[in-house]
Protein backbone atom coordinates (compact mmCIF):
# COMPACT_ATOMS: atom_id res chain seq x y z
CA UNK A 1 0.00 0.00 0.00
CA UNK A 2 1.41 3.35 -1.05
CA UNK A 3 1.63 6.40 1.68
CA UNK A 4 -1.88 7.76 2.07
CA UNK A 5 -2.05 10.94 4.10
CA UNK A 6 -4.52 13.69 5.38
CA UNK A 7 -4.03 16.01 2.52
CA UNK A 8 -4.60 12.86 0.11
CA UNK A 9 -8.10 12.13 1.99
CA UNK A 10 -8.66 15.67 1.92
CA UNK A 11 -8.39 16.11 -1.70
CA UNK A 12 -11.01 13.13 -2.01
CA UNK A 13 -13.36 14.92 0.15
CA UNK A 14 -12.93 18.35 -1.21
CA UNK A 15 -13.93 16.36 -5.07
CA UNK A 16 -16.91 14.70 -3.43
CA UNK A 17 -18.27 17.59 -1.57
CA UNK A 18 -21.21 18.04 -4.59
CA UNK A 19 -22.95 20.64 -2.56
CA UNK A 20 -19.77 22.54 -1.24
CA UNK A 21 -21.31 23.40 1.79
CA UNK A 22 -18.21 21.08 4.17
CA UNK A 23 -20.50 17.67 5.23
CA UNK A 24 -21.16 14.54 3.35
CA UNK A 25 -24.75 12.73 2.92
CA UNK A 26 -24.65 9.45 2.32
CA UNK A 27 -24.47 9.28 -1.31
CA UNK A 28 -21.20 11.37 -1.06
CA UNK A 29 -19.75 9.26 1.44
CA UNK A 30 -20.51 6.23 -0.45
CA UNK A 31 -18.79 7.81 -3.51
CA UNK A 32 -15.94 9.04 -1.75
CA UNK A 33 -14.91 5.66 0.33
CA UNK A 34 -15.12 3.81 -2.99
CA UNK A 35 -12.55 6.20 -3.96
CA UNK A 36 -10.31 5.24 -1.14
CA UNK A 37 -9.56 1.82 -2.82
CA UNK A 38 -6.79 -0.44 -0.56
CA UNK A 39 -7.30 3.09 1.65
CA UNK A 40 -10.27 2.55 2.94
CA UNK A 41 -10.82 0.71 6.18
CA UNK A 42 -13.40 -2.45 5.77
CA UNK A 43 -16.21 -1.71 7.12
CA UNK A 44 -19.03 -4.54 7.77
CA UNK A 45 -22.32 -2.41 8.10
CA UNK A 46 -21.15 0.96 6.35
CA UNK A 47 -24.59 2.72 6.27
CA UNK A 48 -24.75 1.95 9.96
CA UNK A 49 -20.80 3.16 10.73
CA UNK A 50 -22.25 6.48 8.65
CA UNK A 51 -25.75 6.62 10.82
CA UNK A 52 -23.47 6.35 13.60
CA UNK A 53 -21.41 9.45 13.28
CA UNK A 54 -23.67 11.30 11.48
CA UNK A 55 -25.33 14.04 12.86
CA UNK A 56 -28.67 15.41 11.03
CA UNK A 57 -27.63 12.75 7.86
CA UNK A 58 -24.53 14.50 7.74
CA UNK A 59 -20.43 13.86 8.91
CA UNK A 60 -17.84 16.00 8.37
CA UNK A 61 -13.82 15.56 7.00
CA UNK A 62 -12.91 14.53 10.87
CA UNK A 63 -15.90 11.32 10.73
CA UNK A 64 -14.88 10.49 7.43
CA UNK A 65 -11.21 10.07 7.92
CA UNK A 66 -12.77 7.16 10.25
CA UNK A 67 -13.21 5.27 7.00
CA UNK A 68 -9.62 5.67 6.09
CA UNK A 69 -6.18 4.33 6.16
CA UNK A 70 -4.06 6.58 7.12
CA UNK A 71 -0.24 6.30 6.86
Amino acid sequence: MSHFTEADLKKIYDANDVDGNGLFDLAETKKAYAQLGAHAKHIDNFEAEFNKRAKDGHISFDDFKHFAVLQ
